[in-house]
């Protein structure tokens, strides 16, 4: 399922592949997410809180922020 298989910690590099989008929208995501922490400096979330929220919520809703012009 996960590229990282083994690993306990998601980062945005492995939603980015698992869901295929690009690095501004999985750091959307992360920040919309419960129980995110920081790894160094990188976002990341267990697997299982990721599993339990969309088992819970069936998506994870983000809203893009307003463009600036």
């Amino acid at each position: 399922m996960w590229q990282t298989e083994k690993s306990e910690w998601l980062f945005a590099e492995d939603l980015q592949r698992k869901f295929r989008m690009g690095r501004s929208k999985s750091c959307l995501v992360l920040n919309r997410l419960p129980g995110v922490v920081r790894i160094g400096k990188r976002k990341a979330i267990r697997r299982s809180a990721l599993e339990l929220h969309l088992e819970q919520h069936g998506e994870i809703e983000i809203e893009w922020p307003r463009q600036r012009r």
